[in-house]
């Protein structure tokens, strides 16, 4: 449990200045991908706090609030990866393969949440599993 709090606290810790920076990625102002990207930037921030809130909240320990923090990390990151999403197929500065990849690993995640909200009997392993990849 120290192992994964240290690695998942460092990861999720070190994401909001990658956040931060992506959204200053498009620098043309006024232009709408610089919209998108600080809508997802802002998105980021949140689950990024929400993650740091998991991490002090066990649900072994503190169900309750673990929970607050997954219903708002979770749905902010996918959030996220929508708006970013939207900035890069946008985008001339990207290649849209790389708009196609990022796109795709957040409808798998999408799928993932759909599944977890739903509560099909396996979707809790899907949820950690999903948070290790």
């Amino acid at each position: 449990m120290i192992l994964f709090t240290l690695a998942y606290g460092t990861q999720v810790i070190t994401m909001i200045p990658f956040y931060i920076r992506f959204m200053h990625i498009f620098t043309e102002e006024g232009n709408i991908e610089l919209k998108f990207s600080k809508i997802g930037s802002y998105f980021g921030i949140i689950s990024s706090i929400a993650f740091i809130g998991i991490l002090f909240t066990p649900a072994d320990l503190l169900n309750g609030p673990h929970w607050v923090f997954v219903f708002i990390g979770y749905p902010s990151i996918l959030l996220m990866g929508i708006f970013y999403s939207i900035a890069l197929i946008l985008s001339d500065r990207f290649s849209k393969i790389f708009a196609c990849i990022f796109s795709g690993v957040y409808i798998i995640y999408f799928i993932a949440l759909l599944v977890g909200l739903i509560g099909i009997s396996f979707s809790r392993t899907i949820m950690v599993i999903g948070k290790k990849f």
